[in-house]
């Protein structure tokens, strides 16, 4: 289902949501291993990957509101917590700041 709305769009109603909700069950699938690795052995990279792998999703899954605005504040607010190098991480709290001033001025005309 990913790959037919990546290829051609979203072709129903309700495919984005579907679509949605798979991504944010395989997000709650690999958390949920990552914390069986963090139990059953040290914390390593095995989980780690696991970890990035599911912030990754969930950044994926946050984008596919319905609202344009709300997907882009909701999917940039959750790219800041993904595992950034200083760097990344900061573009990504100014990416996130302007996405929420441009959301307010939409919603609030002068």
């Amino acid at each position: 289902m990913a790959g037919e709305v990546a290829a051609r769009g979203e072709q129903g109603s309700g495919q984005r949501e579907a679509l949605r909700a798979r991504l944010l069950d395989r997000v709650t699938e690999v958390r949920r291993r990552a914390a069986r690795l963090r139990r059953e052995r040290s914390p390593g990279e095995d989980a780690y990957r696991l970890e990035s792998m599911a912030g990754a999703t969930f950044v994926l899954a946050e984008a596919l509101h319905d609202d344009p605005m709300t997907a882009a504040e909701a999917a940039t607010a959750a790219a800041v917590n993904l595992s950034l190098s200083r760097a990344d991480e900061l573009r990504m709290r100014v990416l996130h700041n302007a996405v929420r001033h441009i959301a307010y001025d939409l919603r609030h005309p002068a």
